[in-house]
């Protein structure tokens, strides 16, 4: 609207400029025609003056108004114009008082003023008003008689003339203004539409222009399809590959050459049942592969299978390869289209493979091949053994160096003219240590009659491996003949002696066979043994990269892995070894079937020491997991910084510095609400990762080889704060600390304990240590033993997260323990599933065994009401107490000797 509003202004005062010109002619005109009549009047000449001077300004104002306003828009010419118009009239009003001729010219001169003007209203009635005031007031007047007869009228006339004509030039100026608008809006969308226009019409041309471009690439694609269709139809029938299509909403199958895979042709497309044609020993697992894939679990599908033959006919191997490639919007599959191919050959040479690399790596012997120029490209176990040296140590060495003897240059002649040498041969092993060997050297040939490597096999026959690898009955394991835990931590001790030690080279992996316990009970210790005798024997039959196979204790086997780098290789191994123990098994006449969970922990500089440790909690994690998978252990969360010899720094100034802080969790008596005691744990508030929580603590601190240090400090002055608090009178309250793998694996373990509670003065009833079910089956006897020693010492003992599925009720009876720690989801599935029945029936077998139950952690109102309901004992977590330092702690306890949890629980922050 501004906009409109400054257009018509202008167009006004343009009106008036251009217009203006006649009024100033005008009166210049009549000013002449006034001189001339009255030239003898005293003051014609200056009123003749007066009006030339002004009509020329108005000339002038009209010449150059236009010009400056067509070049500055905001220039204001009617002020002006208004001025020059009020000073002319102003002189026409002078002269009107004379009557007569001037006073027509007068009323002449404001008639002109009216055509003029007709834009301006007021600039008109500024031409008007002096003519029609001034007459009465400049004497002497003009006679009333000539007033009122002819100016007042005349005058009138011309004003109402002047208005009427200034509204109809309004409404035309307005109306002209509107039609120049729209005709410059309809020129421009006259113009945006032609371009428009124009480009629509060249794309549509561009348009078809691609599109018979396509249309010519398509016809070019649909042959050139064709031609490929020919092709691979040609090249799938000469490698021997089949298509299989199903339509699975259809209930449709197509499988193409089915004569040669399936012996017969038919003529429907679902006239094949595949599964009724695979041996009953292969369809379990080709269903589960194609489950998997169907409901998303496996991005293809793949299965490798016999089909049912006549009986002493050689098996036929298929390999079917497939992917769903279409699916509804619930994600249902529809479609699934793959190839097949008869692997028949690939199989007997893969079994022939297996059997050489059996043979080769069980052997008794030591076997060994070197290459043209007497390195060592590969070595077995057995040889590894005999010269106290791992694979990777041996490789690209020479034969010489491995086995340095003064008769190397007669075996290098004898190679060179026979192409073979045998003999007995003293060799030193271990820097100082000699034993003696048989020897055979081969060399072995290419077509073209040159040396292509050379075979050796070497046989100990001293005294049997001479302690180099034990071979007592303490270093085997009794039941099932492999190695075991001692001589497996002696193995792993071995890696101090690597310099340097390869990185991304060895791993160390422990496999628990999964609910082993359960199936033990099921069907009996003799058949259980016998099924660990078998799995022992399965895993001992594997190739590279498993080097060695040891018995940690109960259901749990060591791994000792030589990957060199290759983790292709090492995966693969993994997930053969959980294969071979799935395989069903046949053990006196009951078909046995079993699953197994790994954890892996890669060796590195840093985490020698802690190699068990690490291990077994990547298996237990897999074993949460679900079992039959395996775990890699990380060795610090994401988001935390590299540790290295800095961190290591860092960590030991905290130890030392006493900026780790120990922070204490309250248990309540639920029958009485007083203290019964406090669960510690360590933090450290680091200034650039902030809160470093017990376990994220400890992972760093083993991996930078403080793991025992940080333990030590943790045990030492949690029992320091304890001994403060009993002699402030605060007897009641019991320390209770979680144990790690490590320290129940540690012999000198008990004897720490006891220096410590020595050393600060704590009484060993005031002290509580906790252990979880899965430290206790990973070796239930070595663990009793540690538990029975603390048990002497007075400690009270704790089962941890019982409940989780691990343990079997049979061994509680005979262990120490005092209390049992009920397992998160017990309590969380009882309350958000209806779960009770289980809850009450573990707090009713404990209570019958005379322990004590402690609940933690306990998170809302309806799971305290249920374990009060359920009389459990203890119970700890945020709906009882926040943790607190051990001054607070203090504090509280001086304040309150109970703590009452009624209708609102007392929370502590």
């Amino acid at each position: 609207m501004q906009s409109a509003s400054h257009s018509f202004r202008q167009e006004r005062q343009r009106q008036v400029l251009r217009h203006s010109n006649l009024l100033w002619v005008s009166s210049l005109a009549m000013g002449l025609v006034c001189v001339a009549v009255h030239p003898a009047r005293p003051d014609m000449w200056l009123v003749g003056g007066l009006i030339a001077l002004l009509a020329s300004a108005g000339l002038v104002l009209s010449r150059f108004g236009l010009a400056w306003q067509a070049q500055y828009p905001a220039f204001r010419a009617m002020p002006a114009v208004v001025v020059l118009t009020v000073l002319q009239s102003s002189v026409w009003g002078y002269e009107a008082h004379y009557g007569g001729l001037c006073l027509t010219l007068s009323i002449a001169y404001v008639g002109m003023a009216a055509i003029a003007l007709y834009a301006q209203w007021r600039a008109f009635l500024a031409a008007w008003a002096p003519v029609m005031v001034l007459p009465v007031f400049v004497g002497p007047p003009l006679p009333a008689e000539t007033l009122i007869d002819v100016h007042l009228p005349l005058m009138s006339m011309v004003l109402l003339g002047a208005w009427q004509g200034h509204l109809m030039a309004r409404r035309a100026m307005r109306r002209a203004l509107v039609n120049k608008r729209l005709n410059a809006l309809l020129a421009r969308n006259r113009d945006s539409l032609e371009a428009t226009v124009e480009e629509r019409t060249r794309a549509l041309h561009q348009s078809n222009e691609r599109l018979q471009e396509e249309v010519a690439l398509r016809k070019q694609v649909n042959q050139s399809l064709i031609k490929h269709e020919e092709q691979m139809n040609l090249a799938m029938t000469a490698s021997g590959i089949g298509f299989w299509d199903w339509d699975i909403t259809g209930r449709r199958v197509y499988h193409s050459d089915q004569h040669r895979f399936f012996g017969q042709n038919t003529e429907t497309e679902d006239s094949i049942d595949l599964i009724a044609r695979v041996h009953p020993d292969d369809r379990g697992q080709v269903k589960r592969a194609l489950s998997a894939h169907l409901t998303r679990r496996s991005d293809f599908y793949h299965a490798r299978y016999r089909l049912v033959t006549d009986e002493g006919a050689e098996p036929v191997w298929l390999e079917d390869s497939g992917k769903v490639i279409e699916r509804t919007e619930s994600g249902q599959a529809v479609r699934m289209v793959g190839t097949r191919r008869d692997i028949s050959s690939d199989m007997r040479q893969r079994e022939e493979l297996s059997l050489s690399a059996s043979l080769f790596n069980n052997s008794s012997d030591g076997v060994f091949v070197l290459g043209r120029d007497q390195r060592f490209k590969t070595a077995n176990r057995m040889f590894s053994q005999i010269v106290g040296m791992q694979k990777s140590q041996l490789l690209g060495r020479d034969l010489f160096s491995i086995l340095p003897t003064h008769q190397s240059q007669c075996i290098a002649k004898a190679l060179l003219n026979n192409g073979r040498w045998h003999g007995d041969l003293v060799i030193r092993v271990g820097g100082s240590r000699r034993i003696q060997v048989l020897l055979t050297l081969t060399a072995v040939r290419s077509k073209d009659r040159t040396i292509s490597h050379y075979l050796g096999i070497c046989q100990d026959l001293s005294q049997r491996y001479n302690g180099l690898i034990p071979t007592d009955k303490d270093a085997y394991d009794a039941l099932t003949g492999v190695y075991n835990r001692r001589f497996f931590q002696e193995l792993l001790a071995g890696f101090h002696r690597h310099d340097p030690l390869l990185p991304d080279h060895y791993a160390i992996a422990i496999l628990n066979l999964d609910d082993f316990a359960a199936l033990n009970r099921h069907v009996g210790t003799d058949t259980g043994d016998q099924l660990l005798r078998d799995v022992a024997a399965r895993l001992t039959n594997q190739n590279d990269p498993l080097r060695w196979v040891a018995r940690l204790g109960g259901d749990r086997f060591g791994l000792f892995l030589e990957y060199e780098g290759d983790r292709a290789m090492l995966e693969d191994c993994l997930k053969t070894l959980l294969q071979e123990v799935a395989r069903p098994m046949l053990v006196d006449d009951q078909v046995v079937s079993v699953t197994a969970s790994i954890g892996v922990c890669r060796v590195q500089s840093d985490n020698i020491d802690t190699l068990l440790t690490l291990s077994q909690q990547a298996m237990i994690q897999a074993s949460a997991n679900g079992g039959n998978t395996i775990n890699y252990h990380a060795a610090y969360p994401p988001g935390l910084p590299q540790l290295g010899d800095a961190w290591a720094r860092e960590f030991r100034q905290a130890l030392d510095g006493q900026v780790l802080h120990l922070d204490f969790w309250p248990r309540t008596r639920l029958a009485n609400g007083q203290l019964e005691g406090v669960d510690a744990r360590v933090s450290w508030h680091h200034s650039v990762y902030g809160r470093l929580e017990s376990d994220v603590l400890l992972s760093m601190a083993h991996t930078v080889g403080l793991g025992p240090d940080l333990q030590h400090w943790f045990l030492q002055r949690s029992c320091t704060e304890a001994v403060r608090w009993q002699r402030e009178g605060c007897e009641t309250v019991r320390l209770s600390l979680r144990l790690a793998s490590n320290q129940l694996d540690d012999e000198g373990f008990v004897d720490q304990i006891s220096a410590v509670l020595s050393s600060t003065g704590l009484a060993s009833d005031a002290l509580e240590l906790v252990i979880t079910e899965s430290q206790l089956m990973a070796d239930v006897a070595h663990v009793r033993g540690v538990l029975d020693r603390l048990s002497t010492l007075g400690v009270r003992l704790v089962l941890g997260d019982f409940g989780a599925g691990q343990s079997s009720l049979s061994h509680l009876k005979y262990l120490p323990v005092n209390a049992l720690s009920l397992a998160p989801g017990l309590v969380r599935e009882a309350v958000s599933k209806g779960q009770q029945p289980v809850l009450k029936a573990v707090i009713e077998m404990a209570h019958s065994l005379n322990l004590a139950v402690i609940a933690s952690p306990v998170e809302q109102p309806a799971q305290l009401r249920l374990l009060k309901k359920l009389e459990c004992d203890i119970a700890q977590g945020g709906l009882v107490s926040q943790s607190m330092n051990a001054d607070t702690l203090l504090a509280l306890v001086k304040q309150r000797h109970q703590m009452h949890l009624a209708a609102s629980p007392i929370q502590v922050h």
